[in-house]
């Protein structure tokens, strides 16, 4: 829980707001061990944004090397 604390210490520092980082994440323990749905509902939401990044990242990767690279690909390595 130390990372939502220091995140939103910053965050809040960027507004003018000093707090120290252990009432945030206080706050996120507690809420966060309170509702186990959203808990639930946080990691499915995680999941499907890792995993649709995984699969644009894939299709890019396809995308330049069926367009041959920055120098265009050749068998000459393997030879």
């Amino acid at each position: 829980m130390v990372e939502p604390g220091a995140f939103f210490q910053t965050f809040l520092g960027l507004l003018g707001v000093q707090l120290p980082w252990i009432v945030p994440a206080l706050v996120a323990g507690v809420s966060s061990g309170s509702s186990p749905s959203a808990t639930y509902i946080c990691r499915r939401v995680t999941m499907v944004f890792e995993g649709a990044s995984i699969v644009l990242l894939l299709v890019l990767a396809g995308i330049i090397l069926a367009r041959g690279g920055a120098h265009r690909l050749t068998p000459q390595p393997f030879a």
